[in-house]
């Protein structure tokens, strides 16, 4: 990797944090921070196992949850090939950002039905955990979801390079070559 690449990627891990901050404490500054503090106390395991009791979330809290999702969302639409481009398309920073927001427009449908798909597995996971939790304890079931939630993530990981390869016209990062065995049988 070049010099300019790994600045490149830095140069696009720095928009997204400051990106992401700067949504967080627009959000904590709209509803003084009662989404966040709801959402901690939703995430917080009880020591006695059992599920934790979250208030209801106020009409403002639920617009600033959902303002922040969008928020996210929007920003990730920059992002979303930009590491990709830079590594193996040789784009820099601001290049690969906008080539990322052109790839995802002219994909829009696919990426639709992409996250909706990812969402409608995330939905499903999250209601299978919280089944099993109301079932067995929220102790017995927080190592297997964590596990099965670091499975998941990978898995979403994964399945971006394919949008990638099928929306970009770049070289095969990794060049497929075929390497003789000793009985001169192709292996690969």
């Amino acid at each position: 990797m070049t010099k300019a690449s790994r600045r490149s990627l830095l140069a696009i891990g720095m928009v997204y944090v400051a990106t992401s901050i700067g949504i967080a404490l627009l959000a904590d500054w709209v509803d003084g921070g009662e989404a966040r503090r709801w959402a901690e106390k939703l995430m917080t395991p009880r020591t006695d196992g059992q599920m934790p009791e979250v208030p209801p979330l106020s009409a403002l809290g639920a617009a600033v949850l959902l303002l922040k999702s969008f928020g996210v969302a929007l920003v990730s639409i920059p992002l979303w090939h930009a590491p990709a481009l830079v590594h193996w398309g040789r784009q820099g920073a601001a290049q690969a950002m906008f080539s990322s927001v052109v790839a995802i427009w002219r994909t829009r449908g696919a990426f639709a039905v992409f996250i909706l798909g990812w969402i409608v597995v995330a939905l499903g996971f999250g209601m299978l955990i919280v089944m099993l939790a109301a079932a067995f304890g929220a102790a017995a079931v927080s190592l297997a979801a964590f596990t099965c939630m670091v499975a998941l993530t990978a898995t979403f990981y994964v399945s971006i390079w394919f949008g990638f390869v099928d929306t970009f016209e770049i070289a095969s990062p990794v060049p497929f070559r075929t390497v003789r065995g000793d009985n001169g049988s192709a292996a690969s």
